[in-house]
C-alpha cells in the first residue's frame, strides 16, 4: 500500500513538474527577472508616495492651529476663510483650528467679537471658559473674565450656548456664564452698540460708577488709575473716551467734576492717584 502511494505521489509530482516548466522557465528569462524587478520596486515606491499623499491630505483638512494675540491697549483685525472675522479686543489670545467641518476657537483671555455670515459654508465653535457657543451666522462677542465667568452678547443672528445647559441666545441678549450660575438678559440696542463701543477704540458711559469706568479704562492703557477717595468712586459719569488716552480722561474728571488728580511713582511704575476736592 506504501509503495502504491509512493508511486502515485511520484507521479503527480512529475505531471506538475512537466506542466509548470514553461511557466518557471519563463519567470528564469532575463527580460521577465527584469520586468518583476521593476514591479517590486514600484511598488515599493508607491507605498510611501501613498502615506506622503494621506499625510498631506490630512494637513489640509485639518490646518495647523493659528494663534492671535493683542498687547494691552491694541486692537487686532483677523480675517478668516468663508466671511468669517474676529475683532481681538485689548490683551486677548485667541487659538483657531480650521476643518473641512468647520472652524473651532478657543478665547484663552480677553475679549473677541465674531462675525459669521449666514452664506458661510464653515460653522463657528468658540469655547471660552465653561460655555461653548456655536451659530452659522451671526456677530457676537465673548468675553472671559479674569475670574474664569464668561459674557456672550449677541448683536444680530442667533447663537447656541451650552454651559453646560443648551440655550438658544437671539440678537440683544446678554449671557453671564459661570461654573455655579447661568443668567440671561435682553439689551436696548443703545446699550448694545455701547457694549461694543470697544471695536472703534472709544469706551462709551451712560450713567456707570467711576469704578466702573476706571476699571475699563486700566483695560487698555498701562497708566494705572487709582481710587484713593470712596466717595469719588460712586460718582456717576457718561460721555465717550478714547479707550488708550488716560490724560483725557482724567482731564475731564478736573474740569467737569473737580476731581483732583495726583501722580505717584510706584515700584512697578507711575500710577494717577483719583481724589475729591476736598481730600
Amino acid at each position: 500500500m506504501t509503495e502504491r502511494a509512493s508511486f502515485v505521489g511520484t507521479l503527480i509530482w512529475n505531471s506538475a513538474s512537466e506542466f509548470f516548466e514553461p511557466l518557471i522557465s519563463l519567470l528564469r528569462a532575463p527580460v521577465v527577472r527584469r520586468a518583476v524587478r521593476t514591479i517590486v520596486l514600484n511598488i515599493h515606491l508607491t507605498i510611501p508616495l501613498i502615506s506622503l499623499i494621506y499625510t498631506l491630505g490630512n494637513l489640509t483638512l485639518h490646518k495647523p492651529e493659528m494663534v492671535y494675540r493683542t498687547d494691552v491697549g491694541e486692537l487686532k483685525q483677523v480675517r478668516l476663510p468663508a466671511g468669517t472675522s474676529v475683532a481681538l479686543n485689548t490683551d486677548a489670545l485667541l487659538r483657531v483650528q480650521s476643518s473641512s467641518d468647520g472652524m473651532t476657537m478657543q478665547l484663552v483671555k480677553g475679549e473677541a467679537l465674531f462675525t459669521v455670515r449666514p452664506q458661510s459654508s464653515l460653522p463657528l465653535l468658540v469655547r471660552a471658559g465653561n460655555a461653548e457657543v456655536r451659530t452659522a451666522g451671526a456677530v457676537f462677542a465673548v468675553r472671559l473674565q479674569s475670574s474664569g465667568s464668561v459674557n456672550i452678547l449677541v448683536s444680530e443672528g442667533n447663537v447656541e450656548l451650552e454651559s453646560p445647559v443648551r440655550r438658544l441666545l437671539r440678537a440683544g441678549d446678554i449671557a453671564e456664564t459661570s461654573a455655579s450660575s447661568d443668567r440671561i438678559g435682553l439689551l436696548p440696542e443703545s446699550d448694545l452698540r455701547r457694549k461694543l463701543s470697544w471695536e472703534k477704540g472709544y469706551l462709551k458711559f451712560d450713567g456707570a460708577t467711576l469704578s466702573e469706568a476706571v476699571a475699563d479704562l486700566n483695560r487698555y492703557n498701562k497708566l494705572r488709575i487709582v481710587i484713593d477717595d470712596p466717595s469719588v468712586a460712586k460718582t456717576r459719569i457718561g460721555g465717550e473716551f478714547r479707550a488708550t488716552d488716560t490724560e483725557a480722561f482724567c482731564g475731564f474728571l478736573r474740569a467737569a467734576l473737580g476731581i483732583r488728580i495726583n501722580r505717584v511713582e510706584t515700584e512697578s511704575g507711575t500710577e494717577i492717584h483719583l481724589s475729591g476736592p476736598s481730600s
